[in-house]
């Protein structure tokens, strides 16, 4: 008792300490959500490594800065809500799919990472409300494709990385809605023909990082980065070779009335196909006989 100032203060002090922790606690459920780790006066919510496998409910609406990274959620989605959002972080987690509207009404964000995941694909519209975002992460997948429509929307967009992936090529098309894209960062097994063209007519402006693309094929170019090539090689070596049939040689198929018959095309050029065309034959056997069919 010799160390309180009275005795009034003394009893006082369990009280005051315990209202003190009630309303830390409050505070803390009220404004972050449990398992993760909150700034409030930067509007920040990080929640990396805590094994989550969907969105943490409590997330604040006023929160500018979401770190979701390293945990092992599969569907990005319910997002709508975090309309301030300006950097999103989704790396490392298990999305194999970001579903068109997965960002929807998120016109604040600037900054949003979803690299480190198992992406195959990257569809059409996916980031079509992201009017604001300048930093785009999508390294470190397993793209294969990217559609053609997939950046629509990106009018501000400065920074993309898509390196490390399984991508051969990029169509001019996806790009060609990065009108302010001022870094690529592209280390993929390249195809360098014409659907890099793009790529190649501003080569000499995009900053590629300190790592310009390198050609995987064709052989002639192997090895080759895309900043080496002189404006006349352009056109000599990035080509697409129109599709022809390789194989005309007259099929011949024995078959009988309502039988359904295939014949196969295969073709060459900047997109090798396979065909299978299928008819169901019929006679008419008011001026002709089977035979003469």
């Amino acid at each position: 008792m010799g160390v309180c100032l009275g005795h009034y203060v003394c009893w006082l002090l369990p009280f005051l300490f315990l209202l003190l922790m009630i309303t830390v606690s409050s505070a803390q459920s009220q404004g972050c959500p449990q398992r993760c780790d909150c700034i409030p006066k930067l509007k920040t919510v990080s929640c990396f490594g805590k094994r989550l496998s969907s969105l943490p409910e409590g997330i604040p609406s006023d929160t500018k800065v979401l770190d979701l990274s390293g945990n092992k959620l599969r569907w990005p989605n319910a997002f709508s809500s975090l309309q301030n959002l300006q950097s999103l972080s989704l790396r490392g987690n298990q999305l194999k799919l970001v579903p068109m509207g997965a960002f929807s009404r998120l016109s604040n964000l600037t900054s949003l990472d979803l690299s480190g995941n198992k992406i195959v694909i990257l569809l059409d519209f996916t980031f079509q409300d992201l009017k604001s975002l300048k930093n785009l992460e999508v390294g470190d997948n397993d793209l294969v494709y990217i559609s053609n429509k997939a950046f629509l929307g990106l009018v501000g967009l400065r920074e993309l990385s898509i390196e490390r992936c399984n991508l051969t090529s990029v169509s001019s098309q996806s790009l060609s809605y990065l009108h302010n894209l001022v870094t690529l960062r592209l280390r993929n097994p390249l195809a360098c023909d014409c659907r890099l063209l793009w790529i190649l007519q501003r080569r000499k402006t995009l900053n590629f990082d300190g790592a310009s693309p390198v050609c995987m094929t064709p052989v002639e170019v192997q090895g080759r980065a895309l900043s080496a090539f002189a404006d006349s090689a352009l056109f000599d070596h990035f080509t697409c070779q129109k599709p022809k049939i390789r194989n005309r040689k007259l099929q011949q198929i024995s078959a009988r009335e309502g039988q359904v018959v295939s014949f196969i095309c295969r073709a060459e050029g900047e997109k090798v196909s396979s065909a299978t065309y299928s008819i169901k034959l019929r006679w008419d056997l008011g001026e002709h006989s089977p035979a003469d069919k």
